[in-house]
């Protein structure tokens, strides 16, 4: 399984932005699928939304919320549907 961020340090903190480094990522041959956390669903939605402003199109595979009491995060599992070039 690869990562898209290098870390959460890496160029834009970890935002729900693509950079240089992510779009490099997601041009890997045989790149399928992309799992995701987030803190709030909120910041899941703005994570989809970079993928597709970056011209990603993909469709949910898995949906969850982990954790506890203590900390609970937003994970999805979304299947790579298609890569387009990007619109600038």
């Amino acid at each position: 399984m690869f990562t898209l961020q290098a870390s959460p340090y890496h160029e834009h903190g970890g935002e729900p932005k693509i950079g240089a480094y992510e779009r490099s990522r997601l041009q890997i041959p045989g790149l399928r699928h992309i799992m995701m956390l987030s803190m709030t669903a909120a910041e899941l939605e703005q994570r989809l939304s970079a993928l597709e402003e970056e011209g990603v199109a993909v469709r949910e595979v898995s949906h969850r919320e982990i954790g506890d009491a203590a900390f609970r995060a937003e994970l999805e599992l979304v299947e790579i549907l298609e890569t387009r070039q990007r619109k600038d």
